[in-house]
């Protein structure tokens, strides 16, 4: 496994595994250290992850800390395409201060602190001048996937801390059975990999192209979702598995399971022949939403077609507020084909 120490700004940093697109960074907990993220590196690389872990002094206060993984951030976002997060105790909580707003692929977080708020609140003293930073620099926005595991009584961190911000979130939590907030003894720590390998290896975001075995299932997947006729999408995927079209198909499997998929055609039935193509078809199984997988669907066909010179996209819904979250804009109203009512027209340039 290849190791690298280096220094980003003042951090000390040791990056994992050989050159990728995609990199975890691994923040620990109080007295850790950037070499607890090798363990980690032995799940994730054959993900397809670098893993970047750093030394962090968690003992100062977070005005002190926060500008160093400021540093850190923008080092991530200017050498890899997708950042994920990987995070112990204390570590949590900095990574929402730091990454929040920021588009995260995933974050795994291990006896998290997610509200110091409450947390101090629950302690029977207080510093407050920290306490008061806390106060004014709350976690405002947070969208990426949170995956948390946890032990059955954390002596550290109660359950009441970091309970509002799962279910706001709608986080998925694992909870071991006489777990300590510490994972160190070998039953602990094979715990902790097999949730690790679990999470990452849970959700495999393909092309029809990749997976073109898969074109009879998805189809009368998206008929059983929209009705539209199976036929009518064997179509358009034979079309694009043939290299008739570049508009292609897009799919999320939890196993060989289809969750979420989506496609591009040329016009998704509505009145503006001359806004295409449009992204159609959008749909997630309901047990499966909330966890950015729609949205990463819509990154990746935003992606995928930029790169074959297909821009901007279009796309039809009646949904308010949530296309914005992943860069497409309100464009305008049209009518769907034999309805009255109009819906709304969105672009991703």
């Amino acid at each position: 496994m290849k190791k690298v120490n280096f220094v980003i700004g003042s951090t000390p940093a040791l990056l994992i595994g050989e050159q990728n697109d995609k990199v975890f960074l691994f923040i620990h907990g109080l007295r850790g250290h950037k070499e607890e993220a090798l363990a980690f590196a032995e799940v994730a690389e054959p993900e397809g992850y670098q893993v970047l872990g750093i030394d962090l002094p968690l003992e100062r206060k977070p005005w002190e800390v926060l500008p160093l993984l400021n540093e850190v951030r923008e080092y991530l976002y200017k050498n890899w395409k997708s950042v994920s997060l990987r995070a112990n105790s204390i570590g949590s909580w900095f990574s929402l201060l730091t990454f929040q707003g920021e588009e995260v692929e995933r974050a795994l977080f291990v006896s998290p602190l997610l509200d110091m708020k409450k947390y101090i609140e629950e302690q029977l003293t207080r510093e407050e001048d920290y306490y008061g930073w806390v106060v004014n620099n709350p976690v405002a926005h947070w969208d990426a996937p949170t995956y948390i595991l946890r032990p059955e009584v954390d002596q550290i961190v109660s359950e009441n801390v970091g309970s509002d911000f799962i279910l706001q979130h709608r986080c998925q939590v694992t909870i071991m059975p006489d777990g300590e907030h510490w994972f160190h003894t070998p039953k602990q720590l094979a715990f902790l990999e097999e949730w690790e390998e679990k999470v990452l290896s849970g959700y495999k975001y393909v092309t029809l192209r990749e997976r073109p075995e898969l074109k009879d299932s998805a189809a009368a997947w998206f008929h059983s979702k929209w009705r539209v006729p199976e036929a009518a999408y064997l179509k358009c995927m034979e079309a694009y598995l043939g290299g008739e079209t570049e508009y292609g198909w897009y799919l999320c499997l939890d196993g060989n399971r289809i969750v979420s998929g989506m496609g591009v055609i040329e016009n998704d039935f509505h009145d503006r022949k001359d806004l295409s193509p449009n992204v159609c078809a959008v749909y997630t199984e309901k047990e499966y939403r909330c966890q950015g997988i729609a949205g990463k669907l819509l990154n990746m066909v935003v992606e995928d077609t930029r790169t074959k010179g297909i821009t901007p996209l279009y796309l039809v819904t009646d949904h308010t507020s949530f296309y914005e979250r992943y860069g497409w804009e309100f464009l305008c109203l049209v009518h769907n084909d034999g309805e009255q009512q109009m819906s709304r027209m969105y672009i991703h340039k």
